[in-house]
């Protein structure tokens, strides 16, 4: 088959915008489009080997995922590998345990469909998952597995249905996609079967690009579309854009208006010059081992990238790119240099897969080797913190009541807390503070209690929460306007305030109404945190020194700065003899996550209930309970 220098620019224009994006540039804030000019590449290159071979009468199965195989795995494997290393070195015990999960998953292909179904609420961040980037692998993965079949089913029964099957199951792809964008973003993200219709669009490449004009001028005008379609996402989209959906059609058309007309005299050399083309020979190895790289070094410092880090780590991840290609890639991929046998080669490659997948299943059922901790830094994991937090509420949270944690000790005076999550971690601080009270959560997860007031609403992710979350908040104020006068606490996750005329009118309704029913209504505003695990920073093996290890658990204090900002304003909205501002009560004057080695969070932003503690201790007098 004739080489089209104009694929490996692409590739090189497509690993550049997800490299630049991971590095945190903000003008390349929709830099993530370029996996999915990846995923086109791959359905015209596909589409268009078995074409080939099956018309030559040379095309068999085994040929195709030998060669697949020597291809993706030499690279992956080496990825794989030193990402273990680093994590057991580096990861506290409950990322340790996490990072095994996925790289059992990326060696089965799956690791998509695993982070599918880890996304939501309590999901980690992607700063903590080495291996979040072999999603995309995986996805490929799949297609390799199934398309062939299919592909030659068509070309050798029906040929004459091949452009309409194809076109077809675009269509199809796409429809889907559209038709779950409002319900799950996660299931259209992660999913190939909502991701085919750019694989489609690349396979229909193949019988185009035979047909493609002739004329020159037609040749730079598809071509200047091509790189305006790419490069124009890259530069516009952000993390908040709605995608795939229709936003993956941009850099998808062009990905596919570049292939046919990267022979332009002109515009083509963006693609077909030597700079490029070189990036996207080593652009495979360079997905690999960029993520990885720049996770590791960010869970070394728990804070953002500046600019001499970024560079460091662009320069970092090219050389190691760079040197992967050339005694990895390119050796494995001449059966004559190395593991001649094909035997010998898919032997190698299942007995080295096993020996991972084993290896990655002990260290997660083991907990992520907490051995490897010294005792002076060993902590109880988020989870651990929380059952401590579910025992001391007495397993009401799936009763559907009302009160879903609860502190009975039979008194006749109760305290009631209204809100979420965070509303929740107050309840040890409040039992330990207030010994002759009954404590009384009314606790939804992501709920804030003036949702549905005064025209003031917000999506939770899904139908069920929506719902759910409005009919606690009108059960509670119906509550609270029949039931004798009593002390009420309401709390929640402030971060994400959007202080629109709707969220303060709405907020103050609920305080008023709270309040003129006779009741003692205190607001507790948000804890103000670094936004880091303690376990990031604390439980970490010795290669992190102690001296690495007191500057990491500082954390981003522009987040404490912006939690501040926010106290501060709903303070000057709800007043003092209303609201109790936490702003001195973190920060000294460096906002900590930690005292003495006790976590004051258990994860980026809920209390222990050490922290609840410390709370509820210093702002008790505030509370005014009778």
């Amino acid at each position: 088959m004739r080489y089209l220098p104009q694929i490996d620019g692409l590739r090189g224009v497509a690993v550049l915008g997800v490299l630049l994006f991971h590095l945190g540039l903000p003008q390349a804030s929709g830099g993530y489009v370029g996996v999915d000019v990846f995923f086109v590449i791959s359905g015209f290159l596909i589409t268009r080997l078995i074409r080939t071979e099956v018309q030559a009468g040379t095309f068999t199965f085994k040929k195709f995922y030998i060669r697949r195989a020597r291809r993706l795995f030499p690279a992956l494997f080496f990825t794989l590998a030193a990402s273990l290393v680093a994590a057991c070195l580096l990861l506290s015990p409950g990322h340790l345990e996490n990072f095994a999960r996925t790289l059992v998953a990326a060696i089965l292909s799956v690791s998509n469909i695993l982070f599918w179904q880890e996304s939501g609420y309590f999901d980690l961040t992607a700063t903590v998952k080495p291996l979040l980037h072999t999603w995309s692998l995986g996805i490929e993965e799949q297609f390799y597995l199934l398309w062939p079949w299919l592909l030659m089913l068509l070309l050798r029964r029906f040929p004459q249905a091949v452009l309409p099957a194809i076109a077809t199951g675009a269509v199809v792809s796409f429809g889907l996609n559209l038709a779950f964008a409002g319900k799950t973003h996660a299931t259209i993200f992660y999913l190939l079967p909502f991701r085919a219709f750019e694989f489609a669009i690349g396979a229909l490449m193949v019988w185009i690009e035979q047909r493609k004009p002739k004329s020159a001028a037609v040749l730079e005008t598809l071509a200047v579309a091509g790189v305006a379609l790419i490069l124009w996402p890259m530069l516009a989209y952000t993390p908040e854009t709605a995608f795939p959906t229709y936003n993956a059609l941009a850099p998808c058309v062009g990905t596919a208006l570049l292939i046919i007309s990267g022979d332009a005299r002109y515009t083509g050399l963006l693609l077909r010059n030597r700079i490029a083309v070189g990036i996207g020979l080593v652009s495979y190895s360079l997905y690999l081992i960029h993520w990885p790289l720049i996770v590791f070094y960010r869970y070394l410092t728990l804070a953002p990238l500046d600019v001499p880090e970024q560079i460091g780590l662009a320069v970092a991840s090219f050389a190691a790119a760079v040197a992967m290609y050339r005694f990895i890639e390119r050796p494995f991929r001449r059966p004559g240099v190395m593991l001649r046998s094909q035997v010998r080669f898919v032997s190698s490659a299942a007995g080295l897969s096993v020996a991972v997948v084993i290896a990655s299943s002990l260290v997660a059922w083991s907990g992520g080797w907490p051995w490897r901790i010294p005792s002076e830094r060993f902590l109880p994991s988020g989870a651990e913190f929380q059952k401590q937090e579910d025992a001391r509420c007495g397993g009401r949270e799936n009763s559907g009541e009302l009160v879903t944690c609860l502190v009975d000790r039979g008194s006749e005076r109760d305290i009631y807390v209204l809100g979420d999550s965070h509303a929740r971690t107050l309840v040890t601080g409040l039992a330990k503070s207030f010994p002759q009270y009954n404590i009384k959560v009314m606790f939804y997860t992501g709920c804030f209690p003036h949702r549905g007031l005064d025209g003031y609403t917000y999506d939770l992710g899904s139908e069920e929460l929506n719902a759910g979350c409005a009919k606690r908040n009108r059960d509670a104020q119906r509550f609270f306007e029949t039931v004798a006068p009593t002390n009420v606490i309401i709390s929640f996750w402030t971060i994400e305030a959007d202080f629109s005329p709707n969220y303060i009118a709405a907020l103050r309704e609920l305080v008023n109404d709270i309040f003129s029913h006779g009741h003692n209504v205190k607001f507790v505003g948000d804890s103000i945190r670094p936004g880091i695990y303690a376990a990031d920073c604390f439980a970490v093996p010795e290669t992190i020194p102690n001296s690495l290890q007191q500057k990491r658990c500082i954390g981003d204090q522009r987040l404490s700065q912006r939690l501040e900002a926010q106290n501060d304003r709903l303070a000057a909205i709800l007043g003092p003899s209303i609201y109790i501002n936490n702003n001195g009560l973190f920060c000294m004057p460096v906002c900590i996550n930690n005292i003495d080695g006790k976590p004051l969070f258990r994860d980026t932003n809920h209390l222990t209930p050490f922290g609840s503690e410390y709370l509820v201790a210093r702002i008790a007098p505030l509370l005014q309970i009778y």
